[in-house]
């Protein structure tokens, strides 16, 4: 039981404490992209040899983006642009934005012009994509935010390098898929809050590292 109680422990703190994992990054000399929800192609980030951090809005009074955004804009899209705006971000490589709803279509532009030197990568996708035309389009979206990458990573992208992106990321959905699974049978070991910490500290450190510890708290729930 204490094995299982110092594991959630970590999971909160990491998600209490995103920029803690944006220094240790830094400090260990890797590239870090920032991603706003949902959809964006992390495994290509990772395939660049960068981290993708997600970028979930922060507990704040939002001031400087209300000269972009109207104040019924969600205060993700607020609060994100706001740290932008007062140069909290400005480790970054870059932001990577989905298009997926009317808001986001207004961050990339005006991320890109009010925060300086911090680019922005625009994330399109076609609403239909089981059409040829469809996926021509998707493959040609993804092959340009690959291109992008690439400048800012400083090297290429091989089929090599994503195949074993997507390794990560395919291992990472099923250790939180078994995780899930078996948290849902003893509601009394795992709170749904620690849950969320566990799902949620993903997004703000190595997928990797992330599923290693995933499996060390499934393997210490089921002891």
């Amino acid at each position: 039981m204490p094995e299982l109680e110092k594991l959630l422990s970590r999971f909160e703190e990491i998600c209490k404490s995103p920029k803690n994992q944006l220094s240790q990054a830094l400090a260990g000399g890797r590239k870090v992209v920032g991603v706003m929800p949902y959809f964006c192609p992390e495994e290509l980030i990772y395939a660049a040899g960068m981290l993708p951090m997600g970028l979930w809005g922060s507990r704040r009074q939002a001031a400087e983006s209300k000269r972009y955004f109207p104040a019924f804009i969600c205060s993700i899209l607020h609060t994100v642009l706001e740290m932008g705006l007062r140069g909290e971000l400005d480790a970054l490589s870059a932001i990577m934005v989905p298009i997926s709803c009317d808001s986001l279509k207004g961050m990339g532009a005006n991320w890109q012009y009010g925060v300086k030197g911090v680019p922005v990568i625009n994330v399109a996708y076609a609403q239909n994509r089981k059409t040829a035309a469809g996926a021509e389009f998707t493959a040609s979206q993804l092959k340009k935010i690959k291109a992008q990458l690439e400048g800012i990573a400083g090297r290429e992208i091989t089929d090599a390098d994503i195949a074993s992106a997507v390794e990560v990321y395919n291992s990472n959905r099923e250790a939180l898929l078994e995780f899930t699974a078996e948290a849902a049978r003893h509601p009394e070991l795992v709170s749904p809050a620690g849950r969320c910490a566990v799902i949620k500290s993903g997004y703000f450190m190595d997928r990797a590292e992330h599923t290693a510890l995933v499996r060390a708290l499934t393997a210490a729930r089921a002891a």
